[in-house]
């Protein structure tokens, strides 16, 4: 009797022919399946890279949100703060235009009308208000330059129709002639005065003051920065406009400022200015 294997012994004839079928159609689909193996690992790579990629896309977009609210809190608290600065800058708009009010009362020394410097002062014959006399340096650093062209009609000092010693210059202007700033500085009243018609105050440096009257019309706004030659308003029909420098609140002749021109320009006794 032959020796056989003791598992074939175990089988019989056709089960050692199914074994072999089996393990034939392992042998077969074994290359399919680490094929299958490999694909899936693939696809949990790919898988647990994109949940690790929209993970950090969470991140980045959560951090986003968070700097989108500060930004937003800042601009919301930004808002508050203009807004409450503008309710403050109308209040201090309301308090200039008040202060612009009571400045010109002051200052203003409209047509010779009132009597800050004295009637009995400014009537006595012959006699002339006196100006302080500007510095090369000072007439240099004004640049003042008269605003509107003509010739003078009244120079500062000398006594007008009513007796009244001028304290500024009156010049003989075109009718609706341009007016303009005659330095740079701030508009500090514009508008009706006292039922004496439009004027025109502008602040400059160094504590002086232009005071212009005689106009028709205004186009500037109080607080308003104008340059030297920007337009500030209309002459009147009559064309006649007053001048009136000061330098530190006292009245100065605004014609010793205006710097002589090449050929021999004006002192403050002939033309007013070159065309505007």
């Amino acid at each position: 009797m032959s020796r056989r294997p003791a598992a074939a012994a175990l089988l019989a004839p056709g089960d050692a022919v199914e074994t072999a079928r089996v393990a034939a159609l392992i042998d077969a689909v074994r290359p399919e399946l680490a094929a299958r193996t490999r694909e899936l690992n693939d696809q949990l790579t790919r898988t647990r890279k994109l949940r690790e990629a929209a993970d950090a896309r969470r991140q980045e977009l959560s951090q986003v949100k968070k700097t989108l609210d500060t930004r937003i809190a800042a601009l919301d608290r930004a808002e508050a703060a203009l807004r409450a600065e503008g309710l403050d800058i109308g209040a201090e708009a309301r308090a200039a235009r008040q202060r612009t009010r009571e400045l010109a009362a002051r200052a203003v020394d409209l047509q010779g009308l009132t009597t800050a410097i004295g009637e009995s002062e400014a009537r006595r014959p012959g006699r002339r208000l006196r100006s302080y006399r500007p510095s090369a340096a000072e007439i240099a650093e004004l640049a003042y330059r008269p605003p509107a062209t003509g010739r003078i009609v009244r120079a500062f000092g000398l006594p007008n129709e009513a007796g009244v010693l001028e304290r500024g210059t009156r010049v003989a202007a075109r009718a609706n002639a341009v007016i303009t700033s005659p330095a740079p500085g701030i508009i500090a009243y514009a508008g009706d005065f006292r039922g004496y018609g439009e004027i025109v105050i502008i602040e400059h440096p160094r504590q002086m003051l232009s005071v212009l009257s005689g106009l028709q019309r205004t186009g500037v706004a109080v607080g308003q920065r104008v340059e030297r030659g920007t337009p500030v308003g209309r002459a009147a029909d009559d064309g006649e406009v007053y001048v009136e420098l000061r330098r530190a609140g006292t009245p100065v002749d605004p014609m010793l400022y205006v710097r002589r021109q090449a050929g021999g320009g004006t002192d403050g006794r002939a033309a007013a200015s070159p065309d505007q």
